[in-house]
């Protein structure tokens, strides 16, 4: 594997993992093509395409976006939806081959992502506030995904009409001007790509995807613009009048995404997130520690999010997890950088193992729909079994396959404490027998 040299020896491991990722993306299109799957080969296509294009870029020059960018990427691969078996035939080698070749890109991506990590680039926070996994389903939102397309499209026509030329080495043009257009398109047109793929997306949207594009389309243009104004002597009059005018386009993308942003915070308080909410893993050691915590002093019940992390030797990204589930379990409250124990996490901190585990419980079954799902399976089948896969199915309707384990994995561990039902790894299966 022939790599460039970086100038930042720091940048080897991840570049090494951005080649690796090259060449998984090509294992994976090779496996893709035997498939005798019109529909599955259209909804790779575009991706593989995107990725490539978008892989490549970073390769050359690994940009500050590069968590943002594989982090999508990973998203659009992981929710595209692979059969496990032919409707006809059963399962098959081809389809195998392709599971394994996705399973193995996700692994890629997750390398990118570590190797961006040391670098101190991960992927960024929504600052409309999104949870990092909830999923749109396409369905009933084609209207606000079309509007959000076309409005995206305006804005590639506008860099492709108004800005490119501005940036050829060929015109005269000064240093400053040619390098800082040319960074501008070559970066937009990055989130430009993924920002299309995720509004295009079948059946589930990521709006944390999303939101990391459009976010990163309307700070590049922020920044171009006042760069523009600071160059006023080095370049154009027609770039600078460029610059400005492609700000009311941008304007309308975020304006559009805000509104898919406020409909969905609105139908989610009003129906809550149901099957479609994905689950962190955090074990309930740590969920009870957190509420024993914030009980005692110095905060009685009221604590300081960071102040809190310092408690417990934490970082304030690893608490914030904690912090939302005792949160979706009606435990605790969030707001303003502050977390308040409710009256039932108040309970929970004073009683003993067994009230407990009792209070536990009747919160998943009350909160959570998918504990309840579980339950209600269990106590109508004679043999108060059944098999976990038939769960994974349900949540793949609403997620990706490494959030539905995950989630699944989650309310194994949360179930049996709440004692609800019990879990066999070795046959994968649910019971209502000994759920102690």
């Amino acid at each position: 594997m022939t790599l460039v040299v970086p100038p930042d020896p720091k940048q080897a491991p991840l570049l090494v993992a951005l080649a690796e990722l090259k060449e998984g993306i090509t294992d994976f299109r090779e496996a893709l093509r035997p498939v005798n799957d019109v529909a599955l080969n259209d909804s790779f296509r575009e991706v593989l395409d995107a990725g490539e294009r978008i892989i490549e870029k970073h390769s050359r020059r690994p940009r500050v976006t590069v968590a943002d960018d594989a982090a999508s990427l990973r998203s659009l691969f992981a929710r595209a939806k692979i059969p496990r078996e032919d409707p006809d035939l059963g399962k098959i080698p081809t389809l195998t081959a392709l599971r394994g070749a996705r399973g193995n890109i996700l692994a890629d991506f997750d390398q990118v992502l570590d190797a961006a990590k040391a670098l101190r680039r991960v992927p960024i926070d929504s600052k409309l506030g999104l949870l990092d996994t909830i999923a749109l389903d396409r369905a009933g939102r084609e209207g606000q995904l079309a509007t959000l397309e076309k409005r995206l499209r305006e804005v590639e026509r506008e860099l492709e009409t108004n800005i490119a030329l501005e940036g050829s080495p060929d015109h005269g043009y000064s240093p400053q001007q040619v390098g800082l257009v040319n960074f501008y398109l070559e970066s937009m047109q990055i989130q430009l790509a993924l920002a299309k793929l995720e509004a295009r997306a079948k059946q589930l949207v990521d709006l944390a995807g999303l939101a990391r594009a459009i976010e990163s389309i309307a700070e590049l243009t922020a920044d171009f613009v006042a760069t523009t104004r600071g160059l006023r002597k080095k370049i154009t009059g027609t770039l600078a009048y460029s610059a400005e005018a492609i700000r009311p386009a941008v304007n309308r993308v975020v304006g559009g995404f805000r509104t898919i942003v406020q409909w969905t915070r609105r139908q989610a308080r009003r129906r809550g997130l149901g099957l479609g909410m994905a689950l962190p893993r955090v074990s309930t050691n740590t969920l009870a520690g957190m509420i024993e915590e914030i009980a005692a002093e110095p905060y009685l019940g009221s604590a300081d999010l960071p102040a809190l992390a310092d408690s417990l030797q934490m970082e304030v990204d690893e608490l914030f997890p904690v912090a939302e589930t005792l949160q979706l379990l009606r435990f605790a409250e969030i707001e303003e950088g502050d977390i308040k124990l409710t009256p039932a996490g108040q309970r929970f901190a004073e009683a003993d193992v067994d009230v407990r585990k009792k209070l536990f419980g009747d919160h998943l079954l009350s909160y959570l729909p998918l504990a309840a799902r579980i339950k209600l399976v269990l106590d109508e089948r004679p043999t108060h079994t059944a098999r976990a896969v038939r769960f994974l199915e349900e949540l793949e309707d609403y997620m990706s396959e490494d959030y539905a384990d995950r989630t699944l994995k989650s309310m194994v561990n949360w179930g049996r404490y709440g004692e609800l039902f019990a879990y066999d790894e070795t046959s994968e299966t649910f019971s209502l027998e000994n759920p102690k």
